[in-house]
């Protein structure tokens, strides 16, 4: 049996934004693209930095609601999560589930071992659809 990796349930298709962007500004990303997470990356460095979900933005706008604040114009690096995780492309699924519990996460960025470059996320409900659809896995 096949040992099932995080690049074999990964979304490959990776939507970054940057640190100085507004969170105003971002929030259809998440709809548009039907993501949860948006790894932010670095203008210079060209490096992920830190990660928004979906969730960051939310509880972002209930403050705000709460505050009765007009001051919308707070970035994404005022809220993103740092640091974040990333594992090369043939690690197992059990590891990643097992990252995401440990350090209370929900995404993993993927990198491949041959260039270094992420590739694309795996999101506790990417595992989660995968154990939904599948009787049997290999698990170590």
């Amino acid at each position: 049996m096949k040992l099932v990796t995080i690049s074999d349930l990964m979304s490959k298709k990776l939507i970054t934004i940057e640190p100085d962007e507004r969170v105003m500004d971002i929030i259809d990303l998440f709809e548009k693209y039907k993501v949860h997470h948006l790894p932010v990356k670095d203008k210079k460095s060209k490096e992920i930095i830190g990660m928004v979900s979906d969730k960051d933005v939310a509880n972002f706008l209930n403050i705000m609601r709460l505050m009765s604040s007009k001051n919308y114009s707070l970035k994404v690096e005022e809220i993103m999560t740092t640091p974040i995780f990333a594992y090369y492309e043939d690690v197992g699924i059990d590891q990643a589930a097992k990252a995401m519990l440990d350090n209370k996460i929900h995404a993993i960025l993927v990198v491949s071992k041959e260039t270094e470059e992420y590739i694309g996320i795996i999101t506790s409900t990417d595992l989660l659809n995968y154990l939904s659809e599948h009787k049997q896995y290999h698990v170590q």
